[in-house]
């Protein structure tokens, strides 16, 4: 889990029912009191008995919520600096990064293939594609465990940019 400490205030940023889940203590994002925690697996196929909803309909508006709303937060943010990365599942297999460093948040999310830099030279386009899938299922754990390996976060880095 990713641990943010946030200043008072940062409620008014979250709606009362994203609010009302996440408050309630479970591995994926979790509140307890001014300390947001965020998992580094949001896979929403995972989230089932946790308070984040029933389905992943719901689980999907509360990782939603958090995404849209978190460049609202920077305000908020007691540190100066931190990097989150995680593994979000929400129709394909995404990799998101925030970065903040001396007050300036930075984000990038895409399609796990798509950080592939070893893939970037393969023309035909069905090989690139079975390379990247193969990227993807090498990757996927380990970003789900809190370990994302070396390309994947030298791709995440290099595309980040100011939210």
């Amino acid at each position: 889990m990713h641990a943010i400490l946030l200043n008072i205030g940062f409620e008014n940023v979250f709606s009362s029912e994203f609010l009302e889940k996440v408050t309630q203590e479970n591995d994926f994002i979790y509140l307890d009191k001014n300390e947001l925690n965020i998992s580094s697996n949001l896979d929403l196929a995972e989230m089932y008995g946790s308070p984040l909803g029933n389905d992943e309909s719901e689980f999907n508006e509360v990782v939603s919520e958090l995404l849209e709303k978190f460049p609202l937060l920077k305000d908020y943010f007691i540190d100066d600096y931190f990097e989150i990365v995680f593994f979000q599942y929400n129709g394909e297999y995404t990799a998101t990064m925030y970065k903040l460093k001396d007050g300036i948040l930075k984000y990038n999310s895409d399609w796990i293939g798509s950080f592939c830099s070893s893939c970037e030279d393969i023309e035909d386009e069905d090989k690139k594609y079975e390379e990247q899938g193969r990227f993807v299922d090498e990757n996927t754990l380990d970003l789900k465990n809190g370990y994302p390996s070396q390309e994947l976060l030298d791709g995440l880095i290099g595309g980040l940019y100011d939210v």
